[in-house]
């Protein structure tokens, strides 16, 4: 038997929070700080700058639900 059936479950709470607000950190410096890297110079970086930023905000969201479910 386990000694803390609840460990593993903590565990993945702990790396679920990591996760999102890492997340929540890339969504916000790409929309609100100057950072001079992020600047396109193209159409086909913006459309890929658009991409990243989709996926970052899909995955914050999902990994926020999961949080949430699992608080």
């Amino acid at each position: 038997m386990q000694a803390n059936p609840h460990r593993p479950r903590k565990a993945v709470l702990i790396f679920l929070l990591g996760v999102v607000v890492a997340l929540f950190f890339l969504a916000w410096s790409q929309a609100s700080l100057n950072l001079s890297f992020i600047r396109p110079q193209s159409a086909g970086e913006t459309i890929a700058l658009l991409a990243i930023s989709t996926l970052i905000f899909l995955a914050f969201v999902i990994f926020a639900l999961i949080l949430l479910r699992i608080l």
